[in-house]
């Protein structure tokens, strides 16, 4: 289902977006939003391939610019272009969802609103795989097996200017968002060579950005997320430890990296002191149950680590079931009966 602006044309809307050799992907985007924009703006960074072309055809209003290492830099020079009340931001490898699309023009008859978040649905190759300190869970989707979803403002009134040269928001620049059930599929993660080729640059730009403001929390947390995705995990731990410094409140996505860091580099009494943090504040955190049953396993708690593992395997989630299988086989468990137990605590038999 999809609606259109027609008849509410006090209501204009645009779509902003960066694009760099997006040939593969840009047209699925553009058609997901052509029955509610008015305009497309993209700014392309230096395509080589026929990005550019295929934006033109669908209407776009295409500027380029030379890019400089700050995502909010070119973000920003889209926004000075745009014409409406309104703007959507999307990356090339997003498409809006055709079911839930009709939400955004009535959002934008709300004068009391500026801002909204929107659910971005990151699929993943993997049941395993974290994103924003969120476990992936089950998908059913065409785009990808497991996701993880992440909310993000992108429908903000136009005005509002992006910050932070990597992962760039707008958060602190609004002034009033609420949530809108509206939701826009990345698929970009499924295409693993591609993301590992990124790791690299966006991994440079994040210590840019920490050595530029280094009293900003956010930078940090950038860092931290985008060095344990190379695995540089006392890397991870100093950036989880300056940001939870600098924060005003206890995050669970720092203290899921920073538990998990300290677990990597053998620190594990450490490890269940970050850990044990997280679950107190966040108990039903997927990823904090299995990380905190984990580490009370390596400072020898048997007890409270079975406790936990039973906690943690009552979400259902098939990377905790693993954890503990693998605990259980540690532990000398006849495995045939351990597995009927999991299952009874999972609620798969009855």
């Amino acid at each position: 289902m999809s609606v259109t602006l027609n008849g509410r044309r006090n209501a204009m809307l645009t779509l902003c977006m960066i694009t760099k050799d997006e040939a593969n992907n840009i047209q699925a985007c553009l058609d997901s939003v052509k029955d509610i924009v008015n305009e497309i703006i993209v700014v392309d960074t230096g395509s080589t391939d026929n990005t550019v072309e295929l934006c033109l055809n669908a209407g776009a209003r295409v500027f380029h610019f030379p890019w400089n290492g700050s995502f909010s830099d070119a973000r920003n020079f889209g926004l000075e272009h745009c014409k409406t009340d309104w703007v959507l931001v999307l990356d090339a490898d997003e498409e809006l969802d055709p079911d839930t699309s009709w939400g955004i023009p009535i959002a934008m008859d709300d004068k009391d609103k500026d801002s909204y978040y929107i659910v971005i649905r990151n699929y993943v190759s993997s049941d395993d795989a974290i994103v924003g300190g969120k476990h992936a869970m089950p998908s059913e989707h065409k785009f990808g097996p497991y996701y993880v979803e992440q909310p993000s403002i992108r429908l903000f009134r136009n005005g509002i200017k992006y910050e932070g040269c990597i992962h760039e928001t707008v958060d602190r620049a609004v002034k009033s968002s609420d949530k809108l059930g509206v939701l826009i599929h990345h698929k970009g993660k499924m295409d693993i060579e591609r993301e590992q080729s990124k790791s690299i640059s966006y991994l440079q730009l994040a210590i840019k950005e920490v050595n530029e403001h280094p009293k900003d929390h956010m930078a940090w947390c950038n860092l931290m997320q985008q060095a344990a995705i190379i695995y540089d995990w006392k890397t991870v731990l100093l950036s989880a430890a300056t940001a939870r410094d600098l924060m005003c409140g206890e995050h669970n996505s720092v203290l899921l990296y920073g538990s998990k860091a300290c677990m990597e580099l053998g620190a594990h009494k450490m490890a269940l002191e970050w850990s044990t943090k997280l679950v107190e504040l966040y108990p039903e955190d997927i990823a904090g149950l299995n990380i905190h049953a984990i580490n009370l396993f390596n400072v020898g708690d048997m007890d409270a680590a079975d406790g936990a593992f039973k906690k943690a395997i009552a979400t259902g989630h098939a990377p905790n079931i693993r954890s503990y299988a693998k605990f259980l086989r540690i532990c000398g468990r006849d495995i045939e009966a351990a597995m009927v137990e999991i299952r009874l605590l999972c609620g798969i038999l009855k």
